[in-house]
C-alpha cells in the first residue's frame, strides 16, 4: 500500500490528469489500460514517455488499482472524493437552483418595500441581513457553475485533433441548451431580468439608510447592514457581468461551430440522398454553382519605372566570358583542412595541453576564422577528453586577440 505522502506528492504532480480520469470514471468505475493511456497521451501531448511514465508512478502509488487480468482499474476511493470535491464539478440545470434563489431575493424585495412604507427600520435590518445571506448562496451556484464551464471548454480543446465536431463539442452544445441559454436569459439587463431586480433592492436600501440617518432611536448596526447587503449586491452584478462574457466569448463560439456543422452534415445528407435518387445531372444545376465566384474585368496601368525596366529586360543580351586554361588558385584553398585529419592528429599527442594553443602551434599557416571554426568542431567530436578551464586567459591569433575560458586536452591515448 503506498504511503500517504506519496499519493500527495502524486497528486501535487499530476494532479490534472487524475482529475481528468475521475470525470472519466463517473460514468463507469472500471477504466481499461488502454483508455487511461489515451488519456495521459492527450495531457502531455501526445508524449508516450512521458503518459507511459505517469500511468506506472499512479498505479506504483495506488492512486489506479487493478482489478482483475484483462488490465481494467479503479480509482482510490478517497482520491476519486478528493479531487471531485474539489473540482466542484456541476450538472446541468443549475439554472433553476439560481431562479429559485432569485425568487425568494425578489419576495424579500417586497416585503423590503413594505417596511420601508410602514417606517419599520428594524424590519427592513433583517430583511437585508436575510438578502445578504441568499446572495451569498447565488454567488457561490454562480461561481461553481463558472469552474464547470470552464472545464467543459478544457476538456473539449484538449481532445485530440482528429475528433470529430459532434464529439468534441457535444458537451458544450448541451451545456448551452440546458444551461446557458436559460441564464442568459433570466440574468439579462431587461425590465424582468434579475440585474433590474438588484437595482431595485439596491435603491430600497439606500432609502433605508438614509431614514436611518433621520429617524431617532436607530441603530447603527442596522445602517451598515443595509450598506454591506449594498455592496454584496454590487458584487453580485459584477459576477453576473463575468459569467456573461464567458458565455458570449467562450462557450457560444463553440456551440455556433457545433450548429454550422450539423446544418452541413444535413446538407450534405440531403444532397446525398437527392443524388441518389434522381441521378448527379437533376440533382445539381450547374448554373446556380459558384465555382469560381463573380468575374470581372480589371484596369491596371504600369509606372514608368516599370516600363523602363521591361524595356532594359527586353534589350538584355548575356555577356560572353571565356573559360581561363589554367585555374588560378588560392593559397587558402589548398591549405584547407579536414577535420577528421585534424582529430587524428590531436589523438596522437600525449601531453596535456591548451587545444587553442595546440592548433596554433601545428597548424599555423591557417587563418584565424579555420582555426575558430576547427576548434568548435573538435569541442563537439571530443568532448569527453577536453575539460574547460574555471580561468579566462587571453590569446593572440594572425589578426584578433581572443579572451576566452580555454579547453584542456586530458586523458590523452
Amino acid at each position: 500500500m503506498a504511503s500517504p505522502k506519496a499519493i500527495v506528492q502524486t497528486l501535487n504532480e499530476y494532479f490534472d490528469l487524475i482529475e481528468r480520469l475521475a470525470l472519466k470514471s463517473r460514468s463507469s468505475n472500471a477504466l481499461y489500460e488502454q483508455a487511461i493511456f489515451d488519456e495521459a497521451v492527450a495531457y502531455f501531448q501526445q508524449n508516450k514517455d512521458d503518459a507511459l511514465r505517469a500511468f506506472r508512478l499512479l498505479v506504483k502509488n495506488g492512486i489506479l488499482r487493478p482489478i482483475d487480468q484483462d488490465g481494467a482499474y479503479i480509482i482510490q476511493k478517497y482520491t476519486k472524493d478528493y479531487v471531485l470535491n474539489l473540482v466542484k464539478e456541476q450538472k446541468l440545470g443549475l439554472a433553476e437552483i439560481v431562479k429559485v434563489e432569485a425568487d425568494r431575493v425578489g419576495k424579500l424585495s417586497d416585503e423590503v418595500q413594505k417596511a420601508l412604507e410602514k417606517g419599520d427600520l428594524a424590519l427592513v435590518q433583517s430583511k437585508a441581513s436575510m438578502i445578504i445571506d441568499l446572495i451569498d448562496e447565488i454567488q457561490n451556484h454562480l461561481e461553481s457553475d463558472r469552474n464547470a464551464i470552464k472545464n467543459i471548454i478544457e476538456r473539449a480543446k484538449i481532445m485530440p485533433p482528429d475528433t470529430p465536431l459532434n464529439l468534441r463539442y457535444g458537451e458544450v452544445s448541451d451545456c448551452f441548451e440546458q444551461y446557458v441559454e436559460p441564464m442568459r436569459q433570466f440574468l439579462g439587463n431587461d425590465a424582468t431580468g434579475f440585474l433590474n431586480l438588484t437595482l431595485t433592492i439596491e435603491k430600497q436600501l439606500a432609502r433605508g439608510m438614509d431614514l436611518c440617518n433621520i429617524q431617532a432611536g436607530s441603530l447603527s448596526s442596522w445602517s451598515r447592514t443595509m450598506k454591506g447587503a449594498q455592496s454584496q449586491i454590487r458584487m453580485l452584478r459584477t459576477q453576473i457581468r463575468e459569467n456573461l462574457a464567458l458565455f458570449q466569448n467562450e462557450l457560444a463560439p463553440l456551440r455556433n461551430r457545433v450548429t454550422k456543422n450539423n446544418r452541413i452534415s444535413c446538407s450534405v445528407v440531403a444532397l446525398l440522398a437527392k443524388v441518389r435518387k434522381k441521378g448527379l445531372r437533376k440533382s445539381l444545376n450547374v448554373k446556380t454553382l459558384k465555382l469560381g465566384g463573380s468575374q470581372r474585368d480589371v484596369r491596371f496601368s504600369l509606372s514608368p519605372s516599370v516600363k523602363e525596366f521591361s524595356a532594359k529586360v527586353l534589350q538584355y543580351t548575356p555577356a560572353k566570358f571565356s573559360f581561363p586554361e589554367e585555374l588560378v588558385s588560392n593559397n587558402d584553398d589548398l591549405t584547407l583542412l579536414r577535420i577528421d585529419d585534424v582529430v587524428e592528429n590531436l589523438k596522437m599527442c600525449k601531453r596535456r595541453v591548451l587545444l587553442m594553443e595546440w592548433l596554433k602551434e601545428n597548424y599555423p599557416e591557417q587563418s584565424d576564422r579555420t582555426l575558430l571554426s576547427v576548434y568548435q568542431q573538435i569541442l563537439q567530436r571530443e568532448s569527453k577528453r577536453l575539460r574547460q578551464s574555471d580561468s579566462r586567459e587571453s590569446t593572440n591569433l594572425k589578426n584578433y586577440r581572443i579572451t576566452y575560458y580555454p579547453h584542456i586536452l586530458e586523458n590523452a591515448v
